[in-house]
Formats: structure tokens, C-alpha cells, sequence
């Protein structure tokens, strides 16, 4: 009995290529789920250390809070003028106060317009802004987040990259020195990294 080796490839072919359309699908859904956990587990990682750095950042400049804010756009109104939002990222609250970032997810941007116009002008990239503000929009866009002076840094050129707050539920008992906004500053630097790896391991 002869056999055709040609034949006999050609047969395998179809079983092999049988077999890899079937089981191809299975692999690279294995593969995803564990590349997908593997980049959760970097993302929470990430959000721990900048955790970390804004309780730091708390502590030594003996604040309320300190929280980290975004900036987004949201839908558009039948016009196409956007919606824009703001969101608390990341937030260090003392534990005798009320943590409010649940609170500050999606809220309309108008009335941090204002604060943010000020940063925006300010050369040295952070303001010091008080709920006594000649600016009146300021003083109540201050209050309403329940402290009486904070101090605003950008986090990079433009708003679009957030800004970190740092905020008084009472007047601080001092300014920060200049060293401390230098520390805050590479501090900031540290976090835009860390939230960089975030942003690649979504």
C-alpha cells in the first residue's frame, strides 16, 4: 500500500490548522486576562505610592488636606460647546475630617473657573488663596470645599494636567517656607510619573 506523502502533509495541515483555530481563541483570552490583572495590579500599585506621597505631603505641611484634582471633558450641548468637569484623582484627609472625594467626581468646572484663571497668570505655578479672597467667585468656590486657605500647584504646563491642592480647614498657623514649595514641587514631579504608569497600564 503506497502512500502519498504530499497527501499526508496537506491532511495534517487541516488537523493542525483545525486544532490552532480552535484553541486560539482560549490562549489569547488567557493571555489578556493575565496581561489585563498584571496592569491592574501596576495601576493599584501606582495609586498607593502617590497615596503615600500625598499623605507626606500633608504631614509636613500640617495640612487638612491634600488631594490632586482633573480636569475633563464631558458631553456636548446640541450647540458642540463642551461640558467640562473637574474630579478628585487621589485624597489625604485627617482622619478628623470628612474625606470628600466622593463627592468631587464630575462636578461642573464654572466655579473653580475662576482659582484656575488666577493659577494660570501666576509665573511661579501655585497660588495662596483664602476664603477672605478679594476675589469673591474665589472666597466661595473656597468654602464650599470646607477650608478657609489652600494652596494650588500645578502639576505641569497647563491645567489640562491637574492641579494638587493643598488645604486649611483653619488659617495655617504659617506660610510655607520656600523650601517647602520647592519640596512640594519635586514631590509633584514624583507623583506625574508615577501617574504616567497609570496611564500605561490602564
Amino acid at each position: 500500500m503506497e502512500f502519498d506523502v504530499n497527501e499526508i502533509f496537506k491532511g495534517l495541515g487541516f488537523v493542525i490548522g483545525g486544532v490552532i483555530v480552535t484553541v486560539f481563541p482560549y490562549v489569547k483570552k488567557w493571555i489578556d486576562d493575565k496581561k489585563s490583572g498584571n496592569r491592574f495590579d501596576e495601576n493599584i500599585k501606582a495609586r498607593n505610592e502617590i497615596k503615600n506621597i500625598l499623605d507626606e505631603i500633608r504631614i509636613r505641611c500640617m495640612a487638612t488636606r491634600v488631594n490632586i484634582m482633573d480636569y475633563h471633558n464631558g458631553k456636548e450641548s446640541i450647540l458642540g460647546i463642551p461640558f467640562n468637569y473637574v474630579s478628585m484623582f487621589s485624597e489625604s484627609c485627617d482622619r478628623m475630617y470628612r474625606s470628600i472625594i466622593k463627592d468631587i467626581q464630575q462636578q461642573p468646572i464654572e466655579p473653580a473657573v475662576p482659582l484656575l484663571i488666577k493659577l494660570l497668570s501666576s509665573e511661579a505655578k501655585y497660588i495662596y488663596t483664602h476664603e477672605n479672597d478679594q476675589n469673591e467667585s474665589i472666597a466661595v468656590f473656597q468654602k464650599s470645599y470646607g477650608c478657609s486657605s489652600s494652596y494650588t500647584f500645578m502639576m505641569s504646563n497647563n491645567i489640562a494636567g491637574g492641579s494638587l491642592v493643598i488645604s486649611y480647614a483653619s488659617p495655617p498657623k504659617r506660610m510655607l517656607t520656600t523650601n517647602e514649595i520647592l519640596w512640594v514641587k519635586s514631590q509633584i514631579m514624583h507623583i506625574n510619573n508615577l501617574r504616567s504608569k497609570i496611564k500605561k497600564h490602564r
